[in-house]
């Protein structure tokens, strides 16, 4: 009767331990999905991109914007600098905070801003379909002139959005970016050459290969 009991005892753990482990597996399949930050991603059904909470940059009026954050508790606005064409808002649920900016001209929403992480737009949008580096800084050192991206350019055709983020290899996914809905957004962008964490990685070796060639001098915030 003990070695039955054993034996059943055995199963059991067996049975659990599996359980656990294809419950494991299947919240790891699942797709990654922060509602809030969604929200602010990807516009809602039935409005077309550009389009945030309803608003679509060149169409939208002000009064418009200010009766959209006005129906959610969690989205505050400050109108301080309205006269010069822009409001302020926060979105808090703790513990997020989001901040961001709505610009206006003659009473038309003409672009929407908000920071973010990087991380929340790549688990949640994936590999953007274009990008580029923007800027440039030069470093002079003992072999002569060498040129390092500073800012990138994501593009998400089918969400209308452009996301900037310092280039900066050091916690990259962990910048925060600005990501842009406007008006004159719908402009083809510049095509993906090449995966972003492939061209990122690319890129870091260059930069590890002038802090070697330099004495570790060059980049030092990088």
């Amino acid at each position: 009767m003990a070695a039955l009991w054993a034996r059943l005892g055995l199963m059991l753990a067996v049975t659990l331990a599996l359980l656990g482990s294809l419950t494991l597996a299947l919240l790891r399949a699942q797709p990654y999905d922060a509602p809030a930050v969604r929200r602010l991603l990807t516009p809602p059904a039935g409005c077309a991109a550009p389009c945030w909470l309803g608003l679509r940059p060149g169409v939208s009026t002000l009064a418009e914007a200010r009766r959209a954050l006005e129906r959610d508790p969690s989205f505050s606005y400050n109108d301080s600098f309205a006269r010069w064409g822009r409001i302020y808002w926060t979105w808090s649920r703790p513990p997020q905070v989001i901040e961001g900016a709505i610009r206006f001209d003659r009473g038309i929403v003409r672009e929407i801003t908000f920071q973010v992480p990087f991380r929340e737009v790549w688990l949640l949008l994936g590999e953007p379909d274009g990008g580029e580096y923007v800027s440039e800084a030069t470093f002079a050192g003992a072999g002569g002139l060498s040129r390092f991206p500073v800012s990138h350019w994501s593009y998400y055709r089918r969400y209308a959005l452009a996301v900037h983020t310092p280039a900066g290899c050091a916690r990259f996914w962990d910048k925060v970016s600005m990501v842009r809905l406007a008006a004159d957004d719908q402009r083809d962008s510049p095509p993906a050459a090449e995966r972003l964490p492939d061209y990122r990685r690319r890129i870091c070796a260059e930069v590890r290969a002038l802090r070697a060639r330099y004495g570790g001098m060059a980049l030092f915030d990088w």
